[in-house]
């Protein structure tokens, strides 16, 4: 057991290590935002349903995410967003069932909250997608989570 393995190198192994556990935090935002979507198909929003599906603590869900940079409501809302963009540039789904896809108790709120991402209604934006004007790039560049 105390025998030295021929080749070992500490500061190398380090830096293994080092670049394996940035590699898996990098991934981590993209895990969650996958493992929301996935979630919110079956009804469900919340971090302990997506802790769980990555198999982990939600504190160390919330951890890890505040080593990123974010939060797991910040990710729930860039999630929201996509989602509603697609739900109201790609179907005629009515205003109330996105709302309630998106796990909002009602249309109000919802409402509040897409305007205060896109600058304007689900409504209005709904229509300009319709007709091409606007696109996805333009309302990103007002994304404000």
């Amino acid at each position: 057991m105390e025998q030295r393995i021929e080749g070992y190198d500490p500061a190398l192994r380090r830096l293994v290590q080092q670049r394996a556990e940035q590699a898996d935090a990098s991934h981590l935002v993209e895990q969650v935002f996958r493992a929301l979507r996935l979630v919110m198909l079956h009804g469900k929003k919340s971090g302990d349903d997506v802790a769980a599906l990555l198999s982990m603590h939600r504190r160390t869900l919330n951890r890890r995410l505040k080593d990123e940079g974010t939060t797991f409501q910040q990710v729930l809302d860039q999630v929201r967003f996509e989602v509603a963009r697609q739900l109201l540039g790609n179907s005629e789904i009515a205003l109330d069932d996105v709302a309630a896809t998106l796990g909002y108790a009602g249309i109000s709120p919802f409402m509040r909250t897409f305007r205060r991402w896109a600058g304007t209604t689900p409504g209005r934006w709904r229509r300009a997608a319709g007709r091409g004007g606007s696109s996805d790039g333009e309302i990103a560049a007002r994304w404000h989570p």
